[in-house]
């Protein structure tokens, strides 16, 4: 990669969150076919969608005041499925479910939705056997308070910390949650990633 990333860390801006220059994410794709990045397998989503997924579960907006709505009835066995995504599709459930509910979703999830997972450790959480490592530049992104990143968010003690590249959703373009949940410690990117930041380590 050449060039200084846009928006270098600094100190975190959340108190107890962590410092993540960099994660990794274990895979089989050689880079040349990386070319577009690391693209979910559910990529119908558009940058517009995802600032709608955050919001939804910052709890500022109900599904029936989103576009997310469409992506549920036309996939209703799709990425969004499960008791989550059942919830998530009745009327003003939208009030019961909060971030921490999106990242316990996405962990458990199968099929996958429209993210893509990587690691803070090189391990990959134990996937790194027989796959290529690769290593995804964070300093695009910074940490940034729910309430701060989505004016109006109720954020909560137990919450993923928010990770996005720029000061709110409103102007971000990638988002990405972190958390420990149990043993997991994933980094979970809401939409695609980008190829420039990615290298190939091991």
């Amino acid at each position: 990669m050449t060039g200084t990333p846009a928006m270098v860390r600094g100190p975190a801006a959340v108190a107890g969150a962590p410092r993540l220059d960099y994660v990794y994410r274990a895979d089989t794709r050689s880079m040349d076919s990386l070319k577009n990045g690391f693209v979910p397998r559910y990529d119908l989503m558009s940058v517009d969608d995802l600032r709608e997924l955050v919001r939804v579960f910052a709890g500022v907006k109900t599904l029936a005041d989103s576009a997310l709505g469409s992506h549920i009835r036309l996939r209703p066995t799709g990425p969004f499925n499960g008791p989550l995504m059942d919830a998530l599709g009745k009327e003003n459930s939208g009030a019961s479910l909060n971030a921490l509910d999106l990242h316990r979703h996405i962990i458990q999830a199968n099929p996958r939705g429209p993210w893509v997972s990587a690691d803070p450790d090189k391990a990959c959480g134990g996937y790194a056997g027989g796959r290529s490592i690769y290593r995804i530049d964070m300093r695009y992104m910074r940490v940034v308070p729910w309430r701060e990143a989505v004016p109006g968010a109720k954020g909560g003690r137990m919450w993923p910390h928010l990770l996005i590249d720029g000061r709110t959703v409103d102007d971000a373009k990638h988002f990405a949650l972190h958390a420990s949940i149990g043993a997991t410690r994933e980094v979970t990117f809401l939409g695609t990633i980008p190829a420039e930041w990615i290298t190939l380590v091991a």
